[in-house]
């Protein structure tokens, strides 16, 4: 099972995934990479274990609704997961705007 998670935050959604054998790429803003790094190190032994993986990758909702094709590289999932990722009005929209993208480029895919 291929996952992409929309605004990872602190992994924990994508981590489980992973350590029930998902492959797993955990999204969110240049400045959550650090720490769901560590997140992704420390869990490895028992990701691996499971079969699943992991791994961190850039993806700023923004640029979606900006005009910014953000899609293309993000079309090749079975399963797009995001647990509590919008707090304000401007979050929403962005994620509106990146999650329609998403979609419609996986149906393109299709």
């Amino acid at each position: 099972l291929r996952v992409l998670e929309l605004g990872a935050g602190l992994g924990y959604v994508g981590l489980h995934l992973a350590c029930l054998g998902a492959s797993v790429v955990l999204t969110d803003l240049p400045e959550n990479e650090a720490l769901l790094c560590r997140s992704i190190a420390a869990n490895l032994e028992t990701v691996s274990a499971a079969g699943g993986n992991a791994c961190f990758h850039v993806l700023d909702w923004a640029c979606c609704g900006k005009g910014e094709d953000c899609s293309t590289q993000w079309d090749d999932y079975d399963l797009l997961v995001a647990a509590d990722p919008v707090y304000d009005l401007a979050t929403t929209q962005h994620f509106v705007a990146c999650l329609t993208a998403l979609l419609k480029s996986a149906a393109a895919a299709a």
